[in-house]
């Protein structure tokens, strides 16, 4: 106990030392998710990760509810488990947690997750001999209950053995986001199903609010909960909302069900009212709407609006289609499966349209045939018609310009097999070293020879430009020559025939050609 009431009393300092040691940005921390009964909820976008960093250890408690690192360090003035939040479509919760070690030779402690090592990384690591400080980051971290141990050697060194041990008891619950695709009457009724029936004496003020989205305020509702202890029914408590408002409702964890297990799902409803009242007060049902929506994502008919409705973004007009085909007949059970059904066909289409020569990503499409030989005349092509069209192109769309592409490679491999290849030919199979003065030279060099693949074709094309590149600069190695088929070269006349070839390639101003060289070799000898 000795050493628990040694932290609270170095509180005040290490706040200050936190402060002063470390200049505090909005880039030095992770954008969060945060939510308590006494504050209002602030959101980040579904495709954030990060969440709540929020933690004590013996009797320090550390909340990040704001830039400043100092909050790390309050009073634990409850032993509640920490509420950790994570988005459906993450794996798990990442918790950020402070720990203050004090005594000569403190360092990092041990760190446990229900008993078992848990992996971690630092994100501050400061303080002074005898007092250690340490910020780290703990990632998949499961739903339900846990408890967060943090071990380490007794300061006194009395014993080896002797250990102090603190912890944090950890509650990790899963949000979904949905987006309503509706204006709504200002006289509506929200009406949600929840998974199973919960215990009816459930004081549904614990867990149901609604967050004006502009300010954070909450609004004073009614909730109200149906025979059937499942279906729950939130009107304003004036029974009309105001109008062209947008409205935030959420249903937290920790419902009881009747069978005595808990919930550790929330939602997160986002909705605006219209500048209208109906005659009659309209029953807007979520749960239906997502029924709706989840039916046409199945069967591949989806709007974006469909896919909005999860909070699913980044699908636009050009591909949705795709997108539709791909998640048809796929588990999309849950929207964590849903994203990442999404996700594997809209990133490899993005990465496509702006010219990778990942195979990976066409292979993602069903485009097989794209290899490494072909991939950068097919992702070059691709780039081109993507700026050409001036917008991305749909699957079909890459799949016509991939098509197109392997039958100019097709024709050009035949034209150079046969001697026939023009300049052309050799740019689409990005072949480097051709120009039009060797072209002709080069042709007749690589007829009939291994030219299965592009490093092949490179090689032979090298071998040749290296040999006239050499003859014309006057070498008197005879394998050049030889190369070129030029058969009358010997070490007896190469001297003076290379002496020739140079002095003619310097009167020309340029290289001579095979032809060239024949005809200054026979005036030679």
């Amino acid at each position: 106990m000795k050493n628990f009431k040694l932290k609270t009393l170095i509180l005040s300092t290490l706040s200050t030392l936190l402060i002063t040691s470390i200049p505090v940005t909005a880039e030095t921390l992770p954008s969060l998710f945060y939510h308590s009964n006494s504050q209002p909820m602030v959101y980040v976008e579904p495709s954030v990760n990060s969440l709540s960093i929020v933690g004590y250890s013996d009797s320090i408690r550390f909340d990040r509810t704001s830039d400043d690192l100092s909050s790390f360090f309050r009073p634990n003035l409850d032993k509640l488990p920490n509420n950790i939040y994570h988005w459906a479509n993450s794996k798990g919760a990442i918790a950020y947690i402070g720990t203050v070690q004090s005594g000569f030779g403190a360092g990092k402690p041990g760190t446990f997750l229900d008993g078992s090592d848990w992996s971690y990384n630092d994100f501050y690591f400061g303080g002074t001999i005898d007092t250690q400080m340490n910020i780290r980051s703990f990632s998949d971290i499961p739903d339900g209950y846990h408890t967060l141990k943090f071990v380490v050697v007794n300061p006194d060194f009395k014993a080896t053995t002797s250990v102090i041990t603190s912890s944090i008891n950890l509650r990790v619950c899963r949000l979904s986001k949905h987006i309503s695709n509706t204006i709504l009457p200002v006289n509506s009724k929200l009406i949600i199903k929840l998974p199973k029936p919960i215990d009816p004496n459930t004081d549904l003020y614990n867990y149901v609010d609604v967050y004006f989205k502009d300010s954070g305020n909450k609004t004073v509702i009614l909730p109200t909960l149906g025979a059937d202890n499942q279906t729950l029914t939130i009107t304003p408590i004036t029974s009309k909302f105001i109008q062209n408002t947008n409205y935030e409702l959420f249903i937290s964890p920790g419902f009881r069900f009747a069978d005595s297990t808990e919930s550790f799902d929330g939602t997160i409803f986002d909705f605006t009212t219209s500048d209208k009242e109906e005659l009659a007060t309209t029953n807007f049902d979520i749960s239906s709407e997502l029924d709706k929506a989840n039916i046409l994502i199945n069967s591949g008919n989806a709007k974006i609006s469909d896919y909005n409705l999860f909070g699913i973004n980044g699908i636009t007009e050009i591909n949705l289609a795709d997108v539709n085909e791909y998640v048809q007949g796929k588990d999309n059970s849950t929207i964590a499966n849903l994203q990442s059904n999404v996700t594997a066909i809209r990133l490899p289409m993005n990465h496509v349209n702006m010219g990778s020569k990942v195979i990976s990503y066409y292979t993602a499409l069903g485009a097989t045939a794209v290899t490494s030989e072909n991939v950068k005349p097919i992702s070059s092509a691709i780039k081109n018609a993507v700026q050409l069209k001036g917008s991305n192109l749909t699957k079909t769309e890459i799949f016509k310009v991939i098509n197109d592409t392997l039958i100019q490679i097709n024709n050009s491999t035949i034209r150079i097999n046969n001697g026939q290849g023009t300049l052309a030919d050799y740019t689409l199979l990005d072949i480097t070293k051709v120009t039009d003065f060797n072209l002709s030279d080069i042709n007749e060099y690589v007829k009939g020879k291994d030219n299965t693949t592009n490093s092949k074709l490179q090689s032979n094309v090298t071998t040749v430009v290296t040999a006239l590149n050499s003859i014309n600069s006057g070498s008197s190695t005879v394998k050049y020559y030889t190369t070129l088929g030029i058969t009358s070269v010997n070490a007896s006349n190469i001297k003076s025939i290379s002496k020739a070839v140079k002095n003619a390639a310097k009167l020309k101003g340029s290289n001579l050609s095979k032809s060239e060289i024949l005809q200054v070799i026979n005036s030679t000898r």
